[in-house]
């Protein structure tokens, strides 16, 4: 292979990513219009800092309340238009979404602490279980604890109901100490 190859492949596969692959713009949201006001929390109006720092931190205390450390603090964005959401890569009706251990994305209707708390729940799943097993997981168990969990109090759908009865009867039947050693025995 020859190095101009090389060179072009080099520079072109983060280029490519940044373009189609839109999450990953959580690694870098500066270049997305955002404003990181500290290593954690980035914000699409810097008018909103505030509501997001009160955000941000009652939903990592909780997540660590509820189900243990978090090791890697994640970056979020938070986004008050859908045009910022977007720009990540997603759009209604999600209101947030994790990536991984790297960061979530809170989108202009997700401004609430059960669902930045949701996401910090699937922030720590990936943490303890690994990105690949967290993504394929069943949802009864990635997201009926993400419910259940974050005490999410809106009447949800039947199908979402499901999942959190099954996690929540999966959860009382093992020991809450060994939550982690169980969910990777799944």
């Amino acid at each position: 292979m020859s190095t101009k190859l090389l060179l072009v492949l080099l520079v072109s596969f983060p280029l490519t990513c940044w373009a189609f692959i839109k999450p990953i713009r959580v690694l870098k949201p500066e270049w997305n219009g955002l404003t990181c006001v500290t290593n954690d929390i980035c914000v699409e109006d810097i008018s909103s800092t505030g509501l997001a720092r009160d955000l941000y931190e009652e939903a990592f205390n909780f997540a660590i309340q509820k189900i243990g450390t978090i090791e890697k603090h994640p970056k979020v964005c938070f986004c008050l238009t859908d045009n910022c959401f977007r720009s990540f890569g997603f759009h209604s009706p999600a209101k947030a979404k994790a990536i991984g251990t790297f960061g979530i994305i809170v989108g202009p209707d997700g401004w609430r602490n059960y669902i930045l708390r949701h996401e910090f729940i699937h922030h720590i799943q990936a943490e303890q279980l690994g990105i690949i097993q967290q993504w394929t997981m069943d949802d009864w168990l990635k997201e009926g604890m993400a419910y259940s969990m974050s005490e999410d109090p809106r009447k949800l759908t039947d199908f979402r109901r499901k999942h959190i009865e099954k996690f929540e009867s999966w959860y009382s039947s093992i020991s809450q100490k060994e939550l982690w050693a169980e969910a990777k025995r799944l």
